[in-house]
Order: structure tokens, then sequence, then C-alpha cells
């Protein structure tokens, strides 16, 4: 019985071991010349064509009951290998390295009849929504995100045997410089950051993610780790694919196979399942925003495996180029079954920056970045409250620059390297000795459109200003920032127009009762100019393009009848229900205008208008979501129309001559598809019940100003400014924005026009009691307007683009002469 039982156990060991050491197989794939990880490379392993691929590292392991023969690797672009496997030596880590082959991949191919490429394209598109994860009830993970800022040195060094050869130190062409950047560019990177985070989603968009471990070389700030965690999106299956601020069309979507050329380079068996490596790129026939790399999909629901994108063209100049790579994992929890992303890979390009080395710039390096996220507890379908979710989706912990080490050793795929923990010493010391952190809290506050100066941030706004009544404006304004107090503030501002020759000033008093500022109490007085007939709202500039460089704001410049008014407020801004921004205010008002005066219901002539109102307005943006970034929250945009409405109520008492009431609507909706590109649609209604000057009038918001040919979106770019008033009047905007024009102008700063078509309608009543004397023109029946403009002529990058538009009125305010229904502008847009 020992025998046997000897023998047994010993037959046991024996087999143990045969089954890990021939079984198993680990490794990873290499390029040959630039040493980098290839990921998705095809494995075909024993005669059966069974198979895999690599992750988004270049590993792969080979788990099998039947011994492995031979492995043989193919990639595209490169040459294939085939290597016979020796079962005594299985249990080594293999690294294959494979050789790049100079081929031109957009070669002719021609497919007799249907490509059968285009059924298993197809077939995913037809299977995307039920494949795309956020399709999903709820599903939550945890991910490490690992970003990396270098330079390209080592492909600078397999590309350029010059460059090489000068790294030899013992070789008479050595160039110190050269050799410097090899000897710092293999001991450390220039930046590092890691972070885990925490995600969780509920249908239909429901989103939040926290930070709750962040490391960044250099400094403790914890806003900078959310970079890593937004580099791309969670799936490739929305219609549009955003990369690096543009978009681009998705070779997985409907009527792809008419704009995408698709190739099946090769077929690998998985398990049960087939994998279906097809490579893609735009037909060279078709002009559009498009990707190009592989795609893998997985006979099982023909979902991605995985994916690897990059724009089919870079833009001329293209301040950062972007590549993302996504590997899927079919996850089994509880009785659901999904495809759903483990690993994400992002390869940054920044094109607008560079590296030199060496006095006599003997040394250029292109930055690039790296950014990886690992995705591990994935729950499918777990049970989240709706109260768990709010309106701040992407936030940092407060302490998650505190964690130890045996924390990140939990979350880390890999141990850093010696070159990681280098550069966290040395750039760390670095940042110390130069004061980086002081230095990144100036720039946050630009960030919020101010200089911080000692105890004071100065508002950039208040500068300068340009408008046709004031002529050039010059100013300073100002208001005590943390330093002074994190919970009140006070501030003010003073300015002189140079053709008015007149000051403005005014002042503001601030107390907060959130970290945000969203909620407070202030008071303020101000004497300034106004437009007659003019109307704004509340935080319009939180989502629309109304900021400080937006086309909208061209037309402040044309202003030329303006008022000026004296006015005290008191009020407070809050948040309600997650969406809800509002603002509760008094304010007394002291109106004059030169040459013009008031003739109240008493026949008495008055110079002055006083007036005293109390008014509410509101922001509502259904299911936006804001992320917490340097201690301000960032608009991350809502895909639901966003509303405003203003209520005010004008109160007559021993000082207002008024009693009226005000509502006015905003509604903003923008959009893309497939075919048509982008669409903006802004209305704008008012209505006045109750008598009042012809200063709080609305004007027609008229855009033609002659002697700034500016085109201005939102306005009617054919009707002077003043040319009609209303008490009740809806103006509606539609632009429609397509892509570039098929042109390719090969010089530097013309690029390819970008045509958009709008078309505008109002129509404004104006009642008899706000138009006693019968000298301001209404235009009750109805104004139109269509326009075209050619964006994007003169452009020159990462700051400004410019073209020119042609605008036509038609209907009863139109011309009998039809060149005088023309108007030709400038169109400028800015990017700052």
């Amino acid at each position: 019985m020992k025998k046997i039982f000897l023998s047994f156990l010993i037959l046991f060991i024996f087999s143990a071991k045969i089954f890990s050491q021939n079984f198993e197989i680990s490794g990873k794939v290499i390029d040959l010349k630039t040493k980098e990880s290839l990921p998705f490379v095809s494995i075909i392993y024993n005669s059966q064509n069974q198979g895999l691929t690599t992750d988004l590292d270049g590993k792969f392991t080979i788990s099998d009951k039947k011994i492995v023969e031979f492995l043989k690797f193919s990639y595209l672009g490169y040459e294939s290998k085939k290597i016979e496997i020796d079962n005594e030596k299985i249990n080594n880590f293999l690294f294959v390295f494979l050789k790049a082959k100079h081929i031109e991949i957009d070669e002719v191919v021609i497919v007799a009849g249907e490509n059968p490429a285009h059924r298993i394209i197809k077939k995913a598109t037809e299977n995307k929504d039920k494949n795309n994860p956020e399709n999903m009830s709820s599903f939550s993970y945890t991910s490490y995100n690992k970003l990396v800022i270098t330079t390209d040195y080592l492909k600078q060094l397999s590309k350029d045997t010059t460059f090489k050869n000068t790294l030899d130190t013992n070789s008479t062409s050595s160039d110190s410089s050269k050799v410097s950047a090899k000897n710092f560019f293999e001991s450390q990177h220039l930046f590092l950051m890691e972070s885990v985070s925490e995600k969780k989603f509920l249908y239909p968009s429901r989103n939040k993610e926290e930070i709750i471990a962040s490391r960044t070389s250099g400094f403790e700030n914890k806003s900078f780790t959310l970079l890593a965690t937004q580099l791309q999106s969670l799936s490739f299956y929305e219609d549009f694919i955003r990369l690096s601020e543009i978009t681009y069309l998705n070779p997985i979507s409907k009527g792809s196979t008419r704009k995408y050329f698709f190739d099946i380079k090769d077929t690998i068996l998985e398990d049960k399942d087939t994998i279906f490596v097809i490579y893609y790129r735009p037909k060279k026939n078709k002009k559009f925003k498009g990707l190009k790399g592989t795609l893998h999909i997985n006979t099982n629901a023909y979902a991605i495996s995985s994916v690897i994108a990059e724009p089919s063209r870079y833009e001329k100049d293209e301040a950062i180029g972007m590549k993302i790579q996504q590997k899927y994992k079919l996850i089994e929890e509880n009785g659901n079954k999904k495809w759903f992303p483990v690993q994400l890979n992002t390869d940054l390009i920044i094109n607008s920056e560079s590296i030199v080395l060496g006095s006599d710039g003997g040394a250029t390096f292109k930055l690039i970045g790296i950014g990886k996220s690992y995705l591990k507890d994935i729950k499918l379908n777990p049970e989240l409250n709706k109260k768990e979710f709010g309106h701040i989706a992407l936030e940092v912990n407060e302490d998650a620059h505190k964690k130890d080490d045996e924390f990140w050793n939990e979350y880390r795929i890999d141990s850093l390297t010696k070159r990681d923990k280098f550069t966290y010493h040395i750039i760390d010391s670095a940042f110390k000795a130069n004061n980086i952190e002081k230095k990144l809290w100036v720039l946050e506050t630009l960030f919020r459109g101010y200089i911080p100066v000692y105890f004071m941030d100065l508002d950039i706004s208040k500068i300068f200003r340009y408008n046709l009544y004031e002529g050039f404006g010059l100013g300073i304004g100002a208001k005590t920032n943390q330093k002074i107090a994190k919970w009140f503030s006070v501030g003010g501002y003073f300015s002189y127009g140079f053709k008015d020759k007149s000051f403005k000033y005014g002042g503001n008093t601030e107390i907060y009762f959130d970290k945000f500022k969203e909620n407070k109490f202030y008071f303020s007085y101000e004497n300034d100019v106004h437009e007659i007939g003019g109307y704004s709202f509340y935080k319009e500039d939180n989502f629309t393009s109304t900021g400080v460089f937006s086309s909208d704001r061209m037309r402040e410049m044309m202003i030329k009848n303006m008022f000026i008014e004296e006015k005290k407020k008191i009020g407070f801004e809050f948040r309600a229900l997650d969406y809800v921004q509002g603002n509760l205010f008094l304010a007394q008002k002291n109106k004059y205008l030169k040459n013009y005066f008031y003739i109240n219901e008493e026949n008495i002539s008055k110079k002055y208008l006083y007036q005293t109102e109390v008014a509410l307005q509101f922001r509502y943006a259904f299911r936006e979501q804001y992320a917490s970034l340097f201690n301000n929250k960032i608009s991350m945009g809502t895909k639901y129309p966003v509303f405003w409405l203003n209520l005010y109520r004008g109160i007559k008492d021993f000082n207002s001559n008024f009693e009226y009431s005000k509502v006015e609507l905003k509604i903003y909706k923008t959009f893309l598809s497939r075919i048509f590109g982008k669409t903006y649609l802004q209305l704008f209604a008012g209505y006045i019940d109750g008598q009042v000057s012809y200063l709080d009038l609305y004007n027609g918001h008229g855009g033609f100003a002659a002697k700034i040919p500016i085109e201005a979106d939102n306005s009617f770019n054919t009707m002077k400014l003043n040319e009609f008033y209303a008490d009740k009047f809806v103006n509606f905007f539609f632009k429609q924005t397509f892509g570039k024009l098929p042109i390719d102008t090969r010089i530097k700063f013309l690029d390819s026009p970008r045509i958009s078509i709008m078309q505008s309608i109002g129509i404004g009543f104006l009642s008899d009691k706000n138009n006693p004397n019968e000298n301001l023109n209404s235009y009750d029946k109805a104004y139109f307007e269509t326009g075209l403009i050619l964006d994007n002529i003169l452009d020159l990058k990462s700051y400004s683009s410019y073209g020119f538009g042609i605008f036509y009125k038609y209907g009863e305010y139109s011309s009998n002469k039809p060149a005088n229904n023309f108007v030709y502008k400038l169109s400028m847009r800015f990017d700052f």
C-alpha cells in the first residue's frame, strides 16, 4: 500500500509539474527597433489555429490542456514570426521581437462582390446598443490610472542611425548634448501621475467618479490627477468618438460602410468563438473626420474585443495628436454577461511643445504622453441609489494625496520602475526648490479669469472694452482673495471711456456659504452704461458660447445707443435640486439718457427714471454634470436643452415711476448628426405687462453696424441694432455647421474652409401705451434672414481663425432692390 501511495504521490507531483510547465506560457511582444510594446498582436498556437491576442501592454498568457507546439505571431505592418516551443524551457518568460515592414497600408484592395468585412461590421453595428456598457441599468468599477510625460527619444534612436552613433562616447562624432539626452531620458520621465478612482454609473446618464488616491510628481495639487481619468471615453460605441477636442465618425456606426474602407486581415479562434481582425480607414473619395486603425470583433455577440484608433489625417499644426487603444473582456457575474473594457491606453503627441538640449540645439525631442487605465472590481447591474449621484460627477477626495505605499501596491498592476521612482524623487525636489506649487496657484486663478497680486485678484475682463458708444475703454477691477478670507470677498472696478469721456465704477461684497461659492449673499453698487432695449440671463456663460471672445460677444462692439444707470442691489444666489441655479435680488435704479424725457401718467416730464425692482432668475440644465477642478466646478455639459428664465416685478413707490411685470426666456440646444454635422438652436422670448420707458423695451437684437462688419451669432446680421423695438417678442436662431470643404491649400495659414448655414426668424409687437409718440418701429410682420458662412479660411492655430459670411434678408422688411438685402461680413473665431 505504501508503495502504491508513494507511486500515486510521485505521479501527482509529476503531473502538476508537467501541467505548470507545459500548459502555460507567458510573454511580451515588442517592436524590434523602438522597443515599444505591441498591443493586439494575433497569436496562433498549434495546428488547430487556436489563438488569442496580446493585451494593451503587449503581454499574453496561454493556458491550455494540450502541450503548445509552436506560436505564430502576426501584426498589421510587421513581419510574421513563428516560434517552436521547447517544453523543457517553458517557464521562461518570452520576449518576442517583431520587425516592422515597409508597406503602403492604403494600397488598393479589390474585393469581388460584397466586401466580406461589411457583414461583420454591420453585425457589430446592429449589436452596438446591446454591447454598449453605458446602456446597462448600472455598473461600477475601480481603475488604476497612470500618465507619463516623456519624449520620443527611443523613436529617434531607432530611426536615426547618425543620432544613435553620436551616443557612443568613444566615437569622435560624439555630441555631448545628445549623450546628456540619453542619460537623462533613460533615467527619468519629465512628469508622472498616478491615481485610483471609483466609478459608478446609473442609466441613462448619472455618473459619479471619485479619485480616492492621487500622486503627482512635483506637487500635491490633486486637480491634475483628473486628467489621467478623462483622456478617452469608456467605450467605443458612441456614433462619434472625441479625440483631443475633435469629434470623429465611429467606424462602428450606421452607414459607416459607405464612408470607411474595411479589410479583414486575420481570423483567430479563441475558445469556441472567432475573432475577426479588421483594418479600417476612410475611403479615398470621402471627405469627413474619420479614424484609422484595427478592430477585433468577436462573434460572441459581435462585440468589440479590442480596438486601436487614431485620426486618419492630422490637422495642420495640430497641437496634440492622440491615439487610443481599448481592450474588452467578457464579464460574467450574477447571471449577467457583458463585454466590458478592462484596459484603456492613450498615446499623446504634443506637437506644440518640444525639448531642446544643448546650447547648440543639438538634441530636439517631441513631448509625448503615455496614459494607461486598468479596470478591476467590475460589477454589472449593481443596486445603486439615485441619491448617491449629484451634479458633481468627477471629484478628488480630500485625503487622496495621503495614501501610503501599501495602498498603492494593492492597485498598481506593476511595481514602479527605477525611472518612475527617480522621477518622483527628482521632480519633487526640483518643484519644491522652484516653488512650483505657488505658481500653480497663479495658473488656477488665471483659469478663473483673474490675475493674483498678493491678497487681491485682478479681473481680466475689466482691463479693456470697446463699443461704438464708449469707444476704447481702459479700467481695472479687483477683489480680495482667500489670503484675506475664504468666506467673503470685497471688490470693485473703475473704467474710463475715451469717446464718451466718462468714468464708470462700482463695488460689491459677497459672503459665501459653500466652497464653490454657488450659495452666497451679496450687495453691490454700480454707475455704468447699458444698451437701450438690451437683455441678459443669469450665468449664460456657463454653457453656451458667450465667452469673452465668442462670436456672440462681437455684437457688443457694435452697440451705439446706451444709457447711464446708477444701481444699488442686494441679493442671494443659490443652487437647488442639483440642476437649478437661481438669483433673487432687490434693486433700485436711477436711469438717465441725454436729451430723453419720460412723460408719466400725470403728463409730467421726467429726466431721471427711478425704478424699484424685485427679480428672480433661473438657469435649469437637466442632468448637467460638473468636474471639481482647481477649486471650481467646470461644466461637463448635458445632452438635454438648457433653459433660462427671468421674472421681474417693478414696484411703484414714493421713488419709483413704474409698475410692471417682465418675463424673459432663453432655450439652448446643440447636437451632432452623422450626416449633417453640428446643429445649434437658440430661442429668445420676452413679455412686458405694464407701462415702461423706451429704455426698458426690447430691441430687435440686430447685429448690423456698417463700421464693424463682423458676423455675430444669435443676432440678425442684416438688422440695425436699434431698428426695431417690442414689448412682446420671440426670436429663433438656427445654425448648421458642416465639415470642411474638400480643398487642400498646402499653405501654412490657409486652411480648408468650414461651411455653415444660418436661419434667423423673429417677430415683435409693440403696444400703443409703450409707444405713445409712435416713433418706434416694431417687427410684427416677422423678420426673416438667411446666411452662409465660410469659416476657417485663415487659421492661426491655437489662437484664432478667420473667414467671411453672406447674409440675406427677405419678407416684409426686405428692400425692393435685391442688392440692398445682402450684407457681407468678416467671420472671426477665437480659441483661448
